[in-house]
């Protein structure tokens, strides 16, 4: 008689994933070209890229698509034209999209509103002379960063606000092509490939102070591609290797003072680091790499703070976009015109899902959202009395019990993150399995 046994172990405000366990699996079918930006609004993936075509037909969408959690539906809109989708931001509870597009016989949009139904920009507000890469909701107007300079007799120089009714400038702007905004402790950050703004020297990223732009550090000494926040800090990325007189390889860390590197940054591709989304104090972070810090991963890895984590086997291509939907991270990769190229799709991050089974038994680990707890769920033919330990990483026994029947309940004092080695044995048998605890 088969028996089953619970083994659940209470852990206030933890969630859990397993690292080597989970995998990366497709979205839908496939895209004929590259995602450039993915963003989760009123409950759907939005999928933006240069790509024109969704499965096997190639002329049945404009640019993007929509994932439901099911199927990836193309758009189509015979009044779109231009390149593709760089970017999405929610402003004002409203979808944008910047890129390199028209719409209609209006020439260069190059930004669009989500009405709902479809994209447009109906009072022309949102007109632009060239291609935008970011765009950041602050101060109640929309900012966008790009490569347009000029437009109506302007001079915007790579950066504009928007209240809704047109553009203004922000400040001298840049030299050169803005790539990244965000907003960190209650002011605007932009990067990219500029190294001035006006006569001020700013060295690929840049603080709005309401007035002009202004030095963070001294810079960094490449381009600037993404940018996010996690706790008390700004992470940067991109390719660079200097970030103020700190030695970094791709990606740094601002504290508001200081730069300090990210436990030896991201390395072995040629393209930097492309992406960047922080959720649940951890750091996703894509691009074209082989090496996070002294771990193997491939083009996209997680950070806690403290270490690297590669997220099961990687993504073959270099990876563009990186966004949350529904509690699981997705990633865009790049690549050539007329390839097939899929939205990925990582196991949720709020669950644990390895098995093992080794000499009569099977452990299977998840993580129970209701109790709040992790589950050890351990099933064998022929046993009916467990032992129960697990180690830490340096081999350190932080909790153990015994398992005789049914189900028992353990506390477990201690709370550190990282990856635990769980061992269930018997008389005549052991089968072990990897945690990862995480932190909330």
């Amino acid at each position: 008689m088969k028996k089953n046994l619970l083994l659940s172990f209470c852990i206030s405000a933890l969630t859990i994933t397993s690292i080597n366990a989970q995998t990366w699996t497709p979205a839908g079918t496939w895209v004929n070209s590259s995602i450039e930006c993915l963003k989760s609004f009123n409950g759907k993936l939005f999928v933006g890229g240069n790509f024109t075509g969704v499965g096997t037909n190639t002329w049945n969408c404009n640019f993007n698509a929509q994932w439901d959690g099911s199927t990836l539906t193309p758009y189509y809109d015979a009044n779109l034209g231009g390149l593709d989708f760089n970017c999405f931001e929610i402003h004002n509870s409203t979808l944008y999209v910047g890129g390199a597009f028209n719409i209609g016989s209006f020439g260069p949009k190059e930004v669009a509103v989500w009405d709902g139904t479809s994209w447009d920009d109906p009072t022309g507000a949102y007109q632009l002379n060239s291609n935008v890469y970011a765009m950041a909701s602050f101060g109640g107007k929309l900012y966008m960063g790009g490569y347009f300079t000029t437009y109506n007799s302007v001079n915007y120089n790579h950066v504009a606000s928007n209240s809704g009714s047109g553009y203004s400038t922000v400040g001298s702007g840049f030299d050169a092509t803005v790539m990244a905004l965000a907003v960190y402790n209650g002011a605007l950050y932009a990067g990219g490939g500029f190294t001035n703004s006006g006569t001020t020297a700013v060295n690929h990223i840049a603080k709005w102070n309401g007035t002009s732009w202004q030095q963070v550090g001294t810079g960094v000494n490449g381009t600037v591609s993404g940018m996010a926040v996690m706790g008390t800090d700004l992470y940067v990325i991109g390719s660079f290797t200097l970030a103020g007189s700190t030695t970094v390889k791709d990606i740094a860390k601002w504290n508001g003072t200081i730069w300090s590197d990210v436990g030896g940054g991201l390395s072995g591709g040629f393209n930097g680091i492309r992406a960047v989304i922080s959720y649940n104090n951890y750091l996703y972070v894509g691009g074209d790499f082989t090496t996070a810090g002294s771990i193997s991963a491939k083009n996209v890895a997680a950070w806690n703070g403290s270490s690297w984590f590669a997220l099961g086997n990687g993504i073959t291509n270099s990876v563009n976009a990186l966004e949350i939907y529904n509690n699981a991270l997705y990633a865009g990769p790049f690549s050539f015109a007329n390839d097939t190229n899929y939205v990925w799709k990582f196991s949720s991050l709020a669950g644990v899902n390895e098995t093992t089974a080794e000499k009569g038994f099977t452990v299977n680990a998840s993580y129970n959202s209701y109790s709040n707890a992790i589950q050890l769920n351990i099933e064998s033919e022929m046993y009916s009395k467990f032992s129960f330990m697990l180690y830490d990483m340096l081999g350190k026994n932080v909790a153990n019990a015994d398992v005789v029947t049914g189900a028992n309940a353990i506390n477990i004092g201690f709370t550190p993150n990282g990856i635990y080695n769980c061992e269930v044995s018997s008389e005549k048998g052991k089968s072990t399995t990897k945690v990862f605890v995480l932190k909330q």
